[in-house]
């Protein structure tokens, strides 16, 4: 959201913020990869109503994200020329990139709401846990060292 404001960010820091979300995108597809190798497989078969639904997000947001990258570095006033491309501005991909920027915002809503056991699982797994423990053990050597 905030990389949506270019008055806020600046044209610069938007463009290379965008690159980075597409490389972090790239990341988050490997991460997830055999979920989506096994729901591919999957999806035409016996399969619950709530994985055709996330699918079918993550189908649409994958595909709007690409394209909106695409737009992106087809219209870039800075961040191509800094690398030596000369990308050329046109009306057509600038409504395009704002029309799926418009859509990634709700795709991503989406897809994080139909996701969030997986996140709280996961949080509570990989941050708070860890956290707790390590905060128990200080306690512990405190205690022991007073």
């Amino acid at each position: 959201i905030v990389d949506m404001n270019t008055r806020f960010t600046g044209i610069a820091i938007h463009e290379w913020l965008g690159i980075g979300i597409g490389i972090a995108l790239f990341y988050h597809l490997m991460l997830h990869w055999k979920w989506i190798v096994a729901i591919t497989k999957r999806i035409f078969s016996k399969l619950p109503t709530a994985h055709r639904i996330r699918y079918l997000v993550d189908i649409l947001l994958f595909v709007d994200m690409v394209v909106l990258i695409v737009t992106g570095l087809w219209i870039s006033e800075v961040a191509m020329q800094q690398i030596g491309l000369l990308p050329q501005r046109s009306r057509f991909f600038s409504v395009l990139h704002r029309l799926t920027a418009d859509w990634s915002i709700w795709l991503v809503g989406l897809h994080l709401a139909l996701s969030w056991d997986w996140i709280v699982i996961n949080f509570k797994k990989y941050i708070l846990r860890p956290i707790t423990s390590m905060t128990r053990r200080q306690a512990k050597q405190a205690r022991g060292q007073a």
